[in-house]
């Protein structure tokens, strides 16, 4: 290892050394033209100070994968009832296989790296075949992309990172590269300074100031009323039983024998992990049976069960695991426990995506990391006390519904790091694993409530500008699911509204993906309806604060209930939870269970939901009611039909039941 102290900022930077090739980069006269480029930094990262040319970096190019202009094709056609091929779900050799890059690629690209002077056994090809990589130092790499690397420093937390702001490739092998890391990209979740919260972590608002977790980590507040074990009081608290009433979910009897071919994930990030005896608490109220029933885990690099009272650090996890093993009882529940204590700012879905397919692996069993080193965490890790290895790749087998209660803002990712990874669960759908995440808590606007200056790019104070989507609800290969509640003083049998209480379901239109046949025909009336309805009114807004074009990835694509859950926590009943976070998971369980009766009958799982859901939305309570704020607006509405609010709507578990045992 080579450590090196940059420019006395107190900013330190580990890399690997293994062999690099000692280049002149020769340009040959190639034409260069920009690959990526980043405007502006995201929130908060402030440009520090060259990187010494000296300084070795491991560079990872992200080749271009074959086909995969035909995989909406191929995913819908095993995912639309009415199809020869539905439910006719792929072996992950057949998808290797057919996405793999072609070798015309990686010819191309060895053949400019060996050109530009470097030595051609010093680049390595991954065995997932998606990747080439080579060590070189930071002036090597400048002048092969034509750029320069600096130091950033996270303003909040102190974080060190380092990156571009743009990079260039030869015109003649653009086409075969997604992406090459490290450059434009930034995908840390942030923590706090020490000074600021005294363990290093905020409470009861998740990962921190800015990236991953902020825009669905689960809002609370202090409990007004003693819970009520019945459905009387479910406008106030959320309970099992509640979710049951609302959306005709059964109650499967302990003694059922389950089918050994379903199963059902959710995934949590360290520092996030769950509380037995909270667990407990909550199952001696709500689901006596499972008492001492732990959900089996995964490790991800790294990944444990840390038992350790936290308030901030039990509050996602004990969530998302008290409903969904309490609604899809006596199913078990597959908990995948994504990076260690120690790089727990790094962790990211890519590495957990790297665990469901070492396909999308970078090279197996090395230090390298998947997609993007020093963007994503690096495992096995030299860091103090880090997973020392090996890490995680293709370990684990993707349960048929993976429940993600997590999300970052598109804006803070590169188009390019987007669409690598949406293609991934895309693939994985072909493979029929359902994927859901949370749409995000702040209506139209990004995490923190803050949206996008026009003019600059940058992260404004909320008051206006443009609105900011939520990623991965905008990959159009996932079910997004957002939030309603229960209306004030309703009963539990009354319509729904949009969640207007502590957060604001959020949806709209991405500003990277465009819409998906599938939703062409719901997302078209609502545009013929009601897009011209959005400038009235003292906060009506025009068609320059969203991606208007009629041409956009919309979302959500449904919703649940996502206000009060009656949580334990830490040991009380303190605090009421509210968010897209706590939706998603109960939505996951309604899919599980569908899942469980169309096995007992010989069919496979759903695989992805979309097409069915758009094409068949009576399977699904509409929500007319409502909003999302954001940004200075009231934001979108909740109408008749699918909404950019509530989807959709809500599940009807007999609707849909009947429809996919039919189907």
């Amino acid at each position: 290892m080579l450590l090196f102290d940059v420019l006395a900022l107190g900013l330190w930077i580990c890399f690997t050394t293994s062999f690099t090739a000692a280049v002149a980069v020769s340009p040959r006269n190639w034409k260069n033209v920009l690959h990526e480029r980043r405007h502006v930094p995201p929130s908060g990262w402030m440009k520090r100070s060259r990187v010494s040319p000296e300084v070795e970096i491991p560079i990872r190019i992200a080749l271009k994968q074959s086909n995969l202009e035909n995989l909406e094709e191929h995913l819908l056609s095993v995912s639309t009832p009415g199809s020869k091929e539905y439910g006719k779900h792929w072996s992950h050799r057949r998808i290797a296989e057919t996405f793999k890059p072609s070798r015309e690629s990686v010819n191309a690209i060895w053949k400019w790296l060996v050109d530009a002077g470097f030595n051609r056994e010093s680049v390595r090809r991954s065995q997932s075949l998606g990747w080439l990589s080579f060590n070189a130092t930071v002036g090597e790499v400048e002048g092969l992309l034509e750029t320069e690397y600096w130091v950033w420093e996270h303003e909040g937390s102190g974080m060190g990172h380092v990156a571009c702001e743009k990079y260039s490739v030869p015109e003649h092998v653009r086409e075969h590269i997604d992406f090459i890391t490290p450059t434009v990209h930034f995908d840390a979740r942030i923590r706090p300074r020490k000074d600021k919260f005294p363990d290093g972590k905020k409470k009861g608002v998740g990962f921190g100031e800015w990236g991953k977790g902020n825009d669905c980590a689960s809002k609370l507040s202090p409990r007004p009323k003693p819970v009520v074990h019945n459905l009387s009081d479910c406008a106030n608290n959320i309970v099992p039983d509640c979710l049951r009433a609302l959306y005709g979910i059964p109650e499967l009897d302990h003694r059922t024998k389950l089918n050994p071919k379903n199963s059902f994930g959710v995934v949590q990030y360290t520092p996030q992990s769950y509380l037995a005896s909270d667990l407990d608490m909550f199952f001696r109220n709500y689901s006596k049976n499972q008492v001492q029933k732990r959900p089996t885990l995964r490790s991800v690099d790294g990944g444990n069960v840390y038992n350790t009272p936290n308030f901030g650090q039990n509050i996602e996890a004990n969530l998302d695991l008290e409903y969904a093993m309490a609604l899809v009882n006596p199913l078990n529940v597959t908990l995948y426990q994504v990076g260690d204590l120690v790089n727990t700012q790094w962790t990211s879905f890519n590495n957990f995506l790297d665990s469901l397919d070492e396909t999308y692996c970078s090279r197996d069993g090395q230090t390298e990391n998947v997609t993007a080193p020093i963007i994503d965490a690096i495992y096995p890790s030299k860091l103090p006390g880090g997973f020392a290895g090996p890490r995680n790749c293709g370990g684990w087998a993707a349960t048929k519904v993976i429940s993600t209660s997590y999300s970052y803002n598109e804006h803070d990712l590169t188009p390019a790091y987007e669409k690598r990874q949406c293609d991934e669960y895309g693939k994985l759908g072909l493979a029929g694993t359902t994927f859901l995440y949370c749409s995000a808590d702040y209506g139209v606007a990004a995490s923190l409530d803050r949206c996008i200056n026009p003019a600059t790019g940058e992260y404004n104070d909320g008051k206006g500008g443009r609105f900011a989507p939520s990623f991965p609800s905008t990959c159009p290969y996932i079910t997004s699911v957002g939030a309603t509640q229960i209306a004030p003083k309703l009963s539990v049998t009354a319509p729904e509204i949009a969640c207007s209480t502590k957060i604001y379901s959020g949806g709209g239109f991405s500003n990277v993906f465009s819409m998906p046949s599938y939703q062409s025909k719901a997302v078209g009336s609502w545009f013929k309806k009601y897009s011209k309805d959005l400038e009235a009114g003292e906060r009506g807004f025009g068609k320059d604060r969203w991606n208007s074009t009629g041409n956009a990835r919309a979302y959500p694509d449904v919703s649940a209930n996502g206000a009060g859950y009656v949580v334990a926590l830490v040991g009380s009943y303190d605090y009421l939870l509210y968010g897209t976070s706590a939706s998603t998971p109960v939505f996951g369980a309604i899919v599980t269970l569908i899942n469980e009766a169309r096995m007992n009958r010989g069919k496979g799982s759903l695989g992805f939901l979309n097409p069915a859901l758009y094409a068949n939305p009576h399977m699904l309570n509409d929500i007319t009611k409502g909003s999302n704020p954001g940004c200075g607006t009231d934001g979108f509405k909740a109408t008749s039909g699918w909404d950019p609010v509530t989807g959709l709507g809500t599940p009807s578990y007999p609707r849909m039941l009947d429809y996919f045992l039919k189907n």
